[in-house]
């Protein structure tokens, strides 16, 4: 299967594309395998960052109060985060979403988004777009090389935060094997220019 074949090519590359950097406190909301990407992300983080299902977030939207909020969907249409965006609206401090779609109706509904150099034109289940979700969502919430932290807003000013370079505690991506030599091979990969905004 070609999609599995490319998947330590492509993984490689996205490792060195700049992210953003999760606040503490963020939460990573997603369904299905994007669930099991958020879960991923409150362990590897020793519980620095939250992971929701999109039903749970609805229907409490208190836990967002303030908080930045990453909706992890690779097509960008899954209705639960769609449904859980609209009513974070004015109440989480900023939304985010992970996803391959820029043109998709959560991107549209979110404050920015991540966007994922994959575009399959076939099913297949859990491959890259799984792999390349929950990369994205380590690096956002880890951090490395690539990533620049979220602004902190007072009243309308964004002032820009400075590169980050190191993870928080003691958690790396060489800790749990990713890295670029981990992941061996030649091929490169370029995302393209995302909308409204990619961080």
């Amino acid at each position: 299967m070609r999609e599995v074949r490319e998947q330590p090519s492509k993984l490689r590359s996205f490792l060195s594309v700049p992210v953003v950097r999760a606040t503490s406190g963020s939460i990573f909301v997603g369904a299905g395998d994007s669930y099991a990407a958020a879960l991923a992300t409150f362990y590897l983080s020793g519980g620095k960052y939250l992971a929701f299902d999109p039903y749970a977030i609805f229907t409490i939207p208190s836990a967002a109060a303030g908080r930045d909020v990453f909706f992890i969907s690779v097509s960008g249409r899954t209705s639960s985060n769609i449904s859980a965006a609209r009513k974070l609206r004015g109440v989480a401090r900023r939304r985010i979403a992970i996803t391959a779609n820029q043109d998709g109706p959560l991107a549209e509904e979110v404050d920015d988004i991540i966007l994922l150099p994959y575009g399959s034109k076939a099913r297949v289940a859990g491959t890259l777009s799984f792999t390349l979700a929950l990369l994205a969502s380590m690096k956002v919430a880890l951090g490395d090389s690539q990533t620049t932290e979220l602004p902190t807003y007072s009243g309308t000013t964004r002032p820009t935060r400075s590169r980050s370079t190191a993870p928080p505690r003691s958690t790396r991506f060489s800790d749990i094997g990713l890295t670029q030599s981990s992941l061996k091979s030649s091929a490169t990969w370029s995302s393209s220019p995302s909308k409204p905004r990619t961080l």
